[in-house]
């Protein structure tokens, strides 16, 4: 899966868990541009994991390690890759 194939899922993902109609980039932040709460966040992930079929490890769902959309993007893409070896 390449990256425009992750990022148009992720965002199709982030329009299905908050009300926020402006277009997505890979640098809006999850709370303050898309105002995202703690719990936003946790649908949010939950959405991602059963559109790319995958499941993040809980080390890595903080929110110094995904307030971006690219933060988001690395972290699919980190998972994706760690679970087909």
């Amino acid at each position: 899966m390449n990256d425009l194939d992750i990022k148009t899922k992720l965002i199709k993902c982030i329009k299905d868990t908050c009300a926020y109609d402006e277009d997505i980039k890979e640098t809006d932040n999850l709370k303050n541009d898309l105002g995202y709460d703690s719990l936003q966040v946790v649908s949010l992930i939950c959405e991602i994991e059963e559109t790319f079929d995958i499941t993040f490890d809980s080390s890595d769902l903080t929110f110094e390690n995904i307030k971006t959309i690219k933060d988001l993007i690395n972290l699919i893409k980190k998972t994706l890759a760690y679970e087909t070896i």
